[in-house]
């Protein structure tokens, strides 16, 4: 058994490295494809799938896998963690980061940008507990997902780039442009070209990077299913702890990157973009599918599904999965709507991140022991 769990951990440590170096090649390939876009479209769209994109894999892999209500909790539970680590982890090790390159004890925040962003964070929490409470997930529920990111695209596009140059460009990148040696690019897959970027290169870079990510997600579902069989813990706490995280560390790179080069407001943006993407998108897309192809997924017969229960152990007994659902989009608002009013009020300091820290401890204490 020892043995097993040394190779999962392999498993693990192998798949994450390919996950963030396979991210940070899709990265600078969307980047040179959308260097003409302005700031306000590809950070919500190219930004956001490249950081977000192994939760969207992750969540897909669950639902199809095991085509019932146990995949869709495993899948929702990585949205949920990563949705937590994103809005609580992230923006405090990027403020640490700034605070100490710059010598500086606190930040300003674009209120504005934190404000847009925390409402259509809310409003995906809320429309997604709404769903929950009504016990089915339906060819509506998904669409409406969908449709609220959407609008937020809509809404940063309009109101964040009405004062950005008329031939603002988001990247630097031209057609021939030689990538040089990044240490942190372990995997360079542009390297098979020369090095050089142009249209080609690129959509090459972003189809063979879709394919590493996709294969790395799939070894890390693989892997937490057996996890949980082994350790007997219901799937949607592994999924929650070692999926989510997992999947977060393209996000947490990323905005440190942007807060050690000063980009602060990027870097907690990422984070509350990410996670309206990981709900809207990273669940919305996949059950429209799903739901197309095989009808609505009822959350209610998990109450009495003994086939959810094939893992033995005191935390699955104790609640069905439904209600561990439920239970935990409340815990999601309330730490959302508390971090956002943090981040909201008066510059962000040292003090701040520590109550942002808390409130996450508080808010895992709420869903593991109570």
């Amino acid at each position: 058994m020892v043995y097993t769990f040394l190779v999962l951990v392999l498993k693990f440590i192998i798949s994450i490295n390919i996950i963030w170096t396979a991210s940070k090649n899709f990265d600078l390939a969307a980047s040179y494809i959308s260097r003409n876009l302005p700031k306000g479209i590809k950070g919500p769209t190219i930004n956001a799938v490249a950081s977000s994109l192994p939760e969207l894999l992750i969540s897909s892999l669950f639902l199809f896998y095991y085509d019932d209500i146990t995949g869709f909790s495993a899948g929702y539970a990585t949205i949920i963690g990563s949705a937590a680590f994103n809005i609580c982890v992230i923006p405090v090790l990027a403020s640490w980061f700034y605070f100490r390159k710059s010598k500086s004890t606190s930040l300003r925040i674009n209120k504005v940008i934190i404000f847009q962003d925390s409402i259509f964070n809310l409003i995906s929490i809320i429309f997604l507990g709404i769903a929950f409470l009504y016990g089915s997930i339906s060819i509506f529920t998904s669409l409406v997902l969908i449709s609220i990111y959407l609008i937020y695209i809509y809404f940063v596009f309009k109101f964040r780039t009405e004062d950005e140059p008329e031939n603002h460009k988001t990247s630097n990148l031209k057609d021939g442009d030689t990538i040089k040696r990044n240490k942190t690019l372990t995997l360079n897959l542009f390297s098979f070209f020369d090095n050089k970027i142009d249209a080609r290169s690129s959509v090459i870079v972003l189809v063979l990077s879709l394919l590493l990510i996709s294969i790395s997600c799939h070894i890390l579902t693989l892997s937490c299913e057996q996890i949980s069989s082994l350790a007997g813990i219901n799937l949607f706490y592994i999924s929650f702890f070692i999926a989510a995280i997992a999947s977060s560390i393209p996000d947490t790179f990323l905005s440190i990157y942007d807060a050690k080069n000063d980009k602060i407001d990027d870097a907690f943006s990422n984070a509350f973009g990410s996670n309206i993407f990981d709900i809207c998108i990273g669940l919305g897309l996949p059950l429209f599918i799903y739901v197309l192809l095989n009808g609505n997924i009822s959350l209610e017969d998990s109450l009495d599904s003994t086939r959810l229960s094939s893992y033995s152990s005191v935390l699955s007994s104790v609640k069905s999965t439904y209600l561990l659902m439920l239970h935990s989009i409340i815990l999601l608002f309330m730490l959302s709507f508390v971090t956002s009013l943090i981040y909201c009020l008066g510059r962000f300091n040292e003090f701040k991140s520590i109550l942002v820290l808390i409130s996450y401890g508080i808010f895992l204490y709420f869903l593991l022991v109570i």
